[in-house]
């Protein structure tokens, strides 16, 4: 794994730990305390898919390493279209927890 993979990995893992069990949603960009109805629930949801991501790019960093797919266009498609999935889905979930 490279340094900075690691760093990255690190970074969004703590940042997934601090949302989810700390219940620091105001970590969140765009959060608007007066717009959440449940902030325990959205930093959560969240949370758990901050960390998510940071797993996989654990996953990614050490295929890396290993040299398990060196110069795979495949690694890195499949990694951005998982990070793109959990994006959309962090972003389209987080309504629920949203007054309109």
């Amino acid at each position: 794994m490279t340094t900075t993979t690691g760093v990255v990995t690190v970074a969004t893992g703590v940042l997934g730990v601090m949302i989810r069990y700390y219940e620091m949603a105001e970590l969140l960009a765009g959060y608007d305390a007066e717009r959440v109805t449940d902030d325990a629930g959205l930093a959560s949801f969240v949370g758990t898919y901050v960390f998510l991501s940071g797993l996989v790019t654990v996953a990614v960093g050490v295929a890396v390493y290993l040299e398990l797919a060196e110069g795979s266009t495949v690694l890195w498609s499949a990694y951005s279209f998982a990070m793109v999935l959990v994006v959309l889905r962090v972003v389209i979930g987080a309504q629920q927890f949203a007054e309109s």
